[in-house]
């Protein structure tokens, strides 16, 4: 039969999804409804690229899964994320020692580990997302929290990992109080999207949890999914991954061998669970092979329109370190200086022209930047990588695929070829790691003080990066609470400087006594003075609205000191 006379024979099957203008048909949808109908089959005959693409716009992708380890992991799960557009990501059972962040692959992770490598938690948060970052809590091995601003207020997301069945019921409950009080601490109008590996099943039916399960879950429950719902009610939650109509494939969040369970969860608060429009497993991720990848989407109810960035180009003022430079700036500067009237007294005046030929000095001998910095660390993952891990993954889909079967002559072929994709793979993202790390070192080993320099301005620019907090946008007020709406942010900075310049110390005027009045003739600033000051001025600060740097005054010689001392002079008089 060929497609065309299956798809007149069998109508496309309407989505069972949660009816709004985002989520397709509702379940009581019909043939009949005949609009609904033509929404969905136009739908379905869109790209998975496409269809994601036009999702993102408008909705946020949060996701969850237990890795396993991210050690020689981190490359691909990086791509898994940036495939699958999401925009933050939990992750469970990281095994990285220590706590801090790192920039690589379009995601910034940050983690949370113990001495020993095993548990921790961490948190991949797109590159788009970096700058509005606000904090990030890390609580200990097993709880970690990134707040983010998104449009008007703020998101926490919550990456939580409780231990597995069979350890002490004193551990589970100690990780359930150190939750409970992270939830206490967060403000009630704030939003929240707790996502991580509970370790506990919740089971199919509600039996008695009304507010938490949903009713669509799986398997039966156990005391450690108790705990969960218990948890869930007594803080207001919802488990959103039993509010939805799924396949089984699209529920199970654990398979190894026969076992089948779900184990991932997300949670938000019970007045927020209509800003969760579908919540779903995605399965044949080879780089998270027993765990699923679980993807919750929302759409904000406060949203804020983004804001195009504009360049603004600045002077290479960095160029004026090199002698070569600097001698070429002082002549220019020396002759403005000679054909100068030096008798013109008018503060103005004197300053302008000063101003005008220190800054067209610099653009003529030191140029402009034409975009942002393009100092970059490169991310190693290229064409060969990507090429390998499709083949691994679509190997690994076939393979999943015949092990259900009933071929097991077939599922150990599939297996084995696997296997043998799996270890090119590895071998592939090993030498591409290798290539850029011996192509680093000849680099800098043949290019002695340029190489050298770019070691500094890498490094620079990593340590800058890797900070937890590396955006601005909000601010907190004299209560302590967090500021977003750009009008408010600068009504709090106008009423911090009102404070600060105005009311220094508190004190009495009317103890004030009267004293005489000095007066007397001023005495001339010397050059000496000029010399000195300028000499003690730092380099790499920002040249302020003027756009005089410290370096045009240091690099301007005694011409620029003899014309400084008389713009300071002029306004002494």
């Amino acid at each position: 039969m060929s497609n065309e006379e299956k798809e007149k024979t069998n109508p496309p099957r309407v989505p069972q999804t949660r009816g709004s203008r985002y989520g397709g048909a509702p379940g009581s949808a019909t043939l009949a409804a005949g609009d609904k109908l033509a929404t969905a089959v136009q739908r379905r005959g869109k790209s998975e690229r496409e269809r994601l693409e036009n999702v993102t716009e408008k909705s946020l992708r949060i996701g969850t899964a237990n890795v396993g380890t991210m050690n020689k992991r981190y490359g691909e799960v990086a791509e898994m994320l940036r495939r699958r557009k999401i925009d933050f990501c939990c992750l469970q059972e990281t095994r990285w020692k220590g706590e801090h962040s790192r920039t690589e692959g379009g995601y910034k992770f940050f983690w949370k580990g113990c001495k020993e490598g095993t548990a921790g938690v961490g948190m991949m948060v797109a590159e788009k997302w970096v700058k509005n970052v606000v904090e990030v809590k890390r609580v200990n091995e097993r709880i970690l929290v990134v707040r983010v601003r998104v449009g008007k207020g703020i998101l926490n997301l919550i990456s939580a990992y409780a231990p597995q069945v069979g350890r002490k019921m004193e551990e589970k409950e100690e990780f359930y109080i150190a939750l409970g009080k992270v939830l206490l601490d967060m403000e009630e109008k704030e939003m929240m999207v707790l996502g991580g590996d509970l370790n506990g099943h919740v089971g199919e039916d509600i039996d008695g949890f009304e507010g938490a399960h949903g009713g669509k879950g799986f398997g039966s429950r156990n005391e450690e999914g108790e705990m969960i719902l218990e948890f869930a009610l007594a803080h207001g939650l919802r488990v959103m991954n039993t509010c939805f109509e799924k396949e089984v494939a699209k529920k199970v969040t654990y398979e190894s061998g026969e076992c089948k369970t779900v184990v991932d969860y997300v949670l938000v608060r019970q007045r927020d669970k209509n800003v969760v429009q579908d919540v779903k497993v995605i399965r044949n991720e080879p780089c998270i092979p027993q765990h699923k990848l679980m993807v919750c989407k929302i759409f904000p109810k406060e949203k804020e329109k983004g804001k195009k960035t504009v360049f603004v180009s600045k002077c290479k003022i960095w160029k004026l370190k090199v002698v070569e430079t600097q001698k070429e700036y002082e002549k220019k500067v020396y002759d403005r200086e000679e054909k100068r009237d030096r008798n013109d007294e008018d503060v103005e005046a004197v300053w302008k022209e000063l101003k005008g030929c220190l800054l067209e000095a610099a653009e003529e001998i030191c140029g402009s930047t034409k975009g942002p910095p393009r100092h970059k660390e490169s991310w190693w993952w290229d064409d060969e990588c990507s090429k390998a891990v499709d083949e691994k993954r679509r190997l690994y889909g076939i393979w999943q695929e015949s092990k259900n079967g009933n071929d097991e002559e077939k599922a150990k072929e599939d297996k084995s070829a696997y296997t043998k994709a799996k270890n090119d793979a590895r071998r592939v993202i090993g030498k591409a790691k290798e290539t850029e790390r011996s192509r680093w070192v000849e680099e800098l080993e043949t290019q002695d003080a340029k190489g050298k320099e770019k070691v500094f301005k890498m490094a620079k620019i990593l340590v800058e990066k890797n900070k937890d907090v590396v955006g601005g946008g909000c601010i907190k007020d004299e209560k302590g609470k967090i500021v977003v709406e750009e009008e408010r942010v600068r009504d709090v900075w106008a009423a911090y400087y009102e404070k600060l310049l105005n009311e220094e110390f508190d004190w009495n005027r009317n103890e004030l006594s009267d004293a005489d009045a000095v007066s007397g003739p001023l005495e001339e600033i010397s050059m000496q003075e000029v010399r000195s000051a300028i000499h003690k001025m730092k380099s790499d600060k920002s040249s302020g609205p003027t756009g005089v740097a410290a370096e045009m005054l240091k690099a301007s010689g005694e011409s620029g000191v003899r014309w400084m001392t008389d713009l300071l002079n002029a306004v002494i008089n």
